[in-house]
């Protein structure tokens, strides 16, 4: 007589009992959990590089008088620019975190990759 031990209670890190979750129940999750990962790393992604822009947007610039400059107000500009850059990839952002979740989903392997590459 063989058991289904699929749903058999184990015990988690912290002492509690979790059921676990195999075979195809397990693979879509771990896939969902994966494509949730490839696109919160392509959004940080377009976060990082819009911070990069603002930051040499700013370089650009001279000076303001009006606040007197210093080491302080160098770090606020920082940590400004940084949320200007989160701020610019709410939404659709700038599209750069779409086309690089179409990469690295390409890459990964993924049957269901979109490819928006126009062709020749």
């Amino acid at each position: 007589m063989t058991e289904n031990l699929s749903n058999i209670p184990v015990t988690g890190a912290d002492g509690t009992l979790r059921p676990t979750r195999t075979g195809m129940a397990a693979k879509d999750e771990s896939a969902e959990h994966r494509k949730a990962e490839v696109k919160k790393v392509a959004r940080e992604f377009e976060a990082l590089f819009a911070g990069m822009m603002l930051k040499s947007m700013r370089a650009t610039v001279g000076s303001d008088s009006l606040t007197g400059g210093g080491r302080g107000e160098e770090v606020y500009r920082s940590l400004l620019d940084q949320e200007y850059a989160n701020a610019m990839v709410q939404g659709n952002g700038l599209g750069l975190a779409r086309l690089i979740e179409e990469q690295l989903e390409r890459q990964i392997g993924y049957a269901d990759a979109k490819d928006t590459r126009t062709k020749p």
